[in-house]
């Protein structure tokens, strides 16, 4: 019988529920253009996906500039860290069941198509930084999820 020796998790809506905050803060970077992102089309289109792919599809279905991607790339990302700075806290349920694995010799990492400034600033919000080995983010891969890429980065880690 094979035994379990790691876990991997992914971050966003698993251990910290930052969607809304991902949301919300693109939404703010958009909205300095007169654009925005409505919730039923963030639910159905967007949700999950790295930043560059959103704004892809907003250029092919709403015209939006390629030349605005850094810009408003840099800005969601900042209003991401001022949402989590304010918002993100470490929650009972994930600090007991990871403790739990962890005490039960379970090595764990992370996985996620955040940047890596984003997931480090949430898991230090929420207090979970000492439970992983490590964490991989969509800036440790060249095909972000739902491509596998990133889990098996992580099995060979």
């Amino acid at each position: 019988m094979v035994k379990i020796k790691a876990i991997l998790f992914d971050m966003d809506g698993v251990l910290i529920d930052a969607k809304d905050w991902h949301f919300e803060a693109l939404n703010q970077a958009l909205a300095l253009f007169g654009m925005e992102i409505n919730r039923y089309d963030h639910l159905v289109t967007y949700n999950g996906l790295p930043t560059k792919k959103k704004l892809e599809i907003l250029t092919s279905e709403r015209g939006l500039p390629r030349a605005l991607y850094g810009f408003i790339n840099d800005m969601k990302q900042e209003f991401t860290f001022q949402i989590g700075y304010a918002k993100c806290k470490p929650t009972f349920n994930h600090q007991y069941a990871l403790s739990h694995l962890k005490n039960k010799g379970y090595k764990m990492a992370a996985c996620s198509n955040s940047i890596r400034k984003t997931m480090e600033v949430l898991f230090e919000r929420a207090a979970l930084t000492d439970y992983f080995e490590f964490y991989l983010s969509n800036e440790d891969v060249k095909e972000s999820k739902p491509h596998p890429e990133i889990y098996a980065t992580a099995i060979k880690s």
